[in-house]
């Protein structure tokens, strides 16, 4: 029996380091796909997916379009995530810049109202 190589997908998902977000995320995703597929081999065939059709899939998945399709499934959930995360934050932003102008035109206020000797 061969010996089996395993990361050669994340390797071609993930950029060079473990900053690169969206092939982290695209990796991920390219796992989920890969889980489906066994849990699906099995339940439609009776047994499980021999080494050859696993690295079949795997070669399959791991083309240059289907690496651009998850990485752009990873940004879209990356940028929901980064929507939903300003969205919770909005509420204590707006209070924070609402009281900083607050303090500002209550100073400008005062200073205008104030007796100024000539």
């Amino acid at each position: 029996m061969t010996q089996r190589t395993f990361g050669f997908a994340y390797n071609k998902y993930v950029n060079g380091d473990d900053e690169d977000l969206p092939g982290l995320i695209a990796y991920a995703l390219y796992k989920r796909a890969k889980v489906a597929y066994l849990q699906a081999y099995k339940e439609n065939n009776g047994k499980e997916a021999t080494d050859r059709e696993i690295h079949n899939w795997s070669l399959d998945h791991s083309t240059p379009e289907k690496i651009e399709l998850f990485r752009l499934q990873a940004l879209r959930s990356v940028e929901r995530y980064r929507q939903q995360e300003v969205k919770k934050a909005e509420p204590e932003i707006r209070k924070a810049i609402e009281a900083k102008h607050l303090g500002s035109i209550h100073a400008k206020v005062s200073s205008l109202t104030v007796a100024k000797a000539f």
